[in-house]
């Protein structure tokens, strides 16, 4: 389905296409209303025609369906046969009095005495035209166009021939056209200016509320910090009163630190040093009970979660006592009541279930080697890594059924409560390690022995290298 158009342009390409270009663009923006994509719609097609080539069937659409043909007059014009074709295609319909001249280069000259275009002098148009005009013609003169360089949009002779054109095609008196324009423009000016102030104003907006969510922010990360130093400086004051709340405090803090990322240092300085006193066992225990035959030699103690039963693990035997040192529950052993050779034990963090991690090794000999896991009560569970190659030495809980242990090569090992999972590597970190203590989710303190000088170390992981020593990420990915 073919187009209609307002004007047909009609020109010499060389060298009048940067005067049709501007002509086009020019009548597509004069008289432009708000949102409208152009004032009219003109054909400016930069094809050219071979010598005695037909008219495209593009072509003759788009003169056929125009209302104005608009003709570049030069030299360069009269002599251009796809030129000719077009104005012979327009003149079919007896469309003359719809044909504006243009005139870019050459001359145009009347016979008065024989009424009609002098051929001999006229250099500017076509064969076509010629003969056609009865009447001595109108044209636009627009000569000083090819004088004057690149033409700019706003040049006062270009704008004053956009709107004589735009006059004629529109069939508007001329100061009714201009008249027009500078209203559209000026409505255009407020729409943009508008816009503009209507930007500034979300640019404003957007910011205010970046800097009251930056304000919230600091002002949420105050009051965590605030209340994670008044937790440790309560587990601190309550230590000797009350060490196993102390120590409840002290767990509450760095795992409050380690998912907020607030005050990290300062509740892990705290914590460490709350656990450190708490781990003076006759402060937990009555002591005539600690010298007791049956708690001798004591290798781990751990203090269940929300409640007051703490787990004392002797090289045989794991006993449940009260702080007063009172059994709470018969004593838990290895696989078919083997010793347990106890290195390390923990609880979990719901407090239903405590692991024991054990091996013994003197020399050669390696005796005792396993994982065990036990429900709150002492009733055995689970004995995993039975048959390892090194003592584990070390042992904690990720969750309430992830379980991950050490051993004395550096490997730590992910276990989980399922009947068929089998425990697996998840990192190695090549030096003996000592102690696990798990602050949060995928986050945990590794202490350990360096093998070539038996000098200590510590790491805090968090699945990246922090600076403080080697890095473990125990999901088992970098």
């Amino acid at each position: 389905m073919s187009q209609s158009y307002d004007a047909f342009v009609s020109y010499a390409r060389a060298p009048d296409q940067p005067i049709a270009h501007a002509l086009r663009k020019g009548l597509h923006r004069f008289g432009r209303k708000a949102f409208q994509r152009r004032a009219m719609r003109v054909f400016f097609d930069k094809a050219t025609l071979e010598v005695g080539g037909a008219l495209s069937e593009r072509i003759t659409e788009a003169i056929e369906s125009s209302s104005f043909f608009i003709l570049l007059a030069s030299p360069e014009t009269a002599t251009r046969p796809w030129v000719d074709h077009e104005v012979a295609q327009w003149l079919t319909e007896d469309r003359l009095g719809r044909l504006i001249i243009v005139l870019t280069g050459g001359t145009i000259a009347w016979d008065s005495e024989a009424g009609r275009i002098d051929p001999a002098r006229t250099t500017a148009l076509p064969p076509s035209l010629l003969y056609a005009f009865e009447q001595e013609p109108l044209w636009l003169d627009l000569t000083w166009a090819r004088q004057t360089g690149p033409l700019a949009p706003s040049a006062p002779g270009l704008v004053d021939a956009i709107a004589q054109l735009s006059a004629r095609i529109r069939g508007i008196p001329l100061d009714e056209v201009i008249g027009a324009d500078l209203a559209e423009q000026q409505r255009l000016n407020r729409l943009k200016n508008g816009a503009i102030a209507l930007l500034l104003l979300s640019i404003t907006a957007v910011a205010f509320g970046l800097y009251a969510r930056w304000q919230q922010g600091i002002a949420t990360r105050n009051a965590h910090e605030a209340r994670l130093r008044a937790t440790v400086a309560t587990a601190r004051a309550s230590l000797s009163a009350d060490p196993i709340g102390a120590l409840r405090l002290a767990r509450d803090a760095l795992m409050e630190a380690s998912q907020t990322g607030v005050a990290v240092h300062e509740a892990q300085s705290g914590a460490m040093s709350v656990l450190d006193a708490a781990r003076e066992r006759r402060k937990i225990l009555d002591p005539t009970t600690l010298h007791s035959e049956r708690f001798r030699p004591i290798r781990a103690l751990s203090v269940a979660p929300h409640s007051e039963t703490v787990l004392v693990a002797t090289v045989d035997l794991a006993h449940l006592v009260d702080p007063g040192g009172r059994p709470m529950a018969p004593p838990a052993a290895g696989p078919d009541w083997q010793p347990l050779l106890t290195n390390d034990a923990a609880w979990s963090p719901s407090g239903d279930y405590f692991a024991i991690a054990s091996g013994y090794q003197d020399g050669q000999t390696l005796r005792g080697t396993g994982l065990h896991i036990f429900t709150a009560d002492g009733t055995s569970l689970r004995h995993v890594l039975t048959s390892h190659d090194a003592p584990l030495t070390a042992v904690a809980f990720l969750s309430n059924d992830a379980v991950i242990a050490g051993d004395a090569r550096g490997r730590i090992f992910l276990a989980t409560f399922g009947q068929d999972a089998k425990p697996r590597l998840v990192r190695d970190v090549g030096t003996s390690i000592a102690d696990l203590t798990v602050l949060g989710p995928e986050r945990l303190i590794v202490y350990g022995t360096r093998s070539r000088d038996d000098s200590p170390w510590v790491a805090v992981t968090s699945g990246e290298r922090d600076g403080l020593g080697h890095a473990v990420d125990v999901s088992g990915t970098r």
